[in-house]
């Protein structure tokens, strides 16, 4: 994890922060052990799709903000990325295969820690203007590399002159 003062841009860890909670917030209510799943029936929650987050390292440049998202197992076909230019927000979205031995019936399962199913991360970015249709992508030995380039004409700061 990259450490940061307060003074470095301060946006980005509130935004993650509030993020984090409201995605974690949304697994645990799809996770059958909840009280609202546990009322609809245990057959009826077990048929819902894990949802997991994977772990994101952001960075950033004078040019750019570098997204670096870990996807192991995932296939890239099944990757999908999207920037919302309104609220500043990437979402990453795959599906992991399910666990290579699951359909073994000779197989039990110890202890499971991978993520399967469907996984979705929100990347919320400072207000700067990014070059929303130069953002890249691509996606190596099971990590997800993002390049969202800022516009070097943008003004983050402008002075007013009081008339």
């Amino acid at each position: 994890m990259v450490s940061t003062t307060a003074s470095q841009q301060p946006e980005f860890l509130v935004q993650d922060l509030v993020g984090n909670f409201f995605q974690h917030l949304a697994a645990a209510q799809q996770h059958p052990s909840c009280p609202a799943k546990a009322q609809q029936g245990q057959a009826q929650a077990q048929t819902k799709a894990v949802v997991s987050t994977p772990d994101v390292d952001l960075y950033e440049t004078s040019d750019a903000i570098l997204i670096d998202v870990a996807l192991p197992g995932v296939s890239k076909e099944s990757i999908a990325i999207e920037y919302d230019t309104k609220t500043h927000r990437i979402t990453i979205s795959a599906t992991a295969a399910p666990h290579r031995h699951i359909q073994d019936e000779a197989v039990k399962a110890v202890k499971l820690e991978r993520g399967r199913g469907t996984f979705e991360r929100i990347v919320g970015l400072n207000k700067q203007v990014i070059l929303a249709q130069e953002i890249a992508a691509r996606y190596e030995d099971g990590v997800l590399q993002i390049t969202v380039p800022k516009d070097p004409k943008a003004e983050l700061k402008h002075k007013i002159t009081v008339a």
